[in-house]
């Protein structure tokens, strides 16, 4: 007799999804909303305001999708790994890891930016899967620590009303990017 999986009880359930989709969010929208206001002062020289605005709905559009992609593969990474890694910790593990996972990325951006093309700096990248490992321990096993599980859910739960300004602002930078493209 064979049994059968039941994929809905391998992921978390919506309201444990929703405040790690917000801390992904933050820090990608925040990360953005940073270089881009970096950025800006410059462009005001020789850019006409609709292109600024082009560029800021293809941002925050490309920010959205890439939220959305990163908690796909945390979903993924909980349906991969054995229930018992995640099971009611899963918004403070989560958090967690997408704090760390997402800064180091920011770190890898900053270095390979600052590089010139000739000195690639490779063998920052070669350390990627032993990083990605350890930010995956610790991701989990912090959360197993009563205080550190409390402050990564209550932050996770305060970033969820950063939704309500940043979805409706990948929906208008979707419609903007779409407009740019058909008109």
């Amino acid at each position: 007799m064979q049994k059968s999986i039941n994929f809905r009880n391998r992921l978390p359930e919506f309201p444990q999804i929703v405040p790690v989709f917000a801390v992904i969010s933050f820090v990608v929208f925040g990360w953005t909303t940073f270089r881009f206001a970096q950025k800006l002062p410059s462009w005001l020289n020789y850019l006409r305001m609709d292109e600024i605005v082009s560029i800021y709905a293809y941002t925050v559009l490309t920010n959205f999708v890439e939220s959305i992609i990163a908690i796909l593969l945390l979903l993924g990474l909980v349906f991969i790994l054995p229930r018992r890694f995640f099971l009611d910790r899963f918004v403070a593990s989560g958090a967690l890891i997408s704090f760390l996972g997402i800064g180091y990325l920011i770190y890898l951006a900053l270095i390979s930016g600052e590089s010139k093309s000739s000195q690639f700096p490779l063998e920052v990248f070669y350390w990627f899967p032993i990083i990605a490992v350890i930010i995956l321990l610790i991701g989990l096993a912090l959360p197993l620590v009563h205080p550190v599980r409390k402050f990564f859910e209550m932050l996770s739960d305060r970033f969820t009303v950063f939704l309500y300004l940043q979805i409706p602002l990948g929906i208008l930078g979707a419609i903007i990017v779409l407009a740019n493209n058909l008109f």
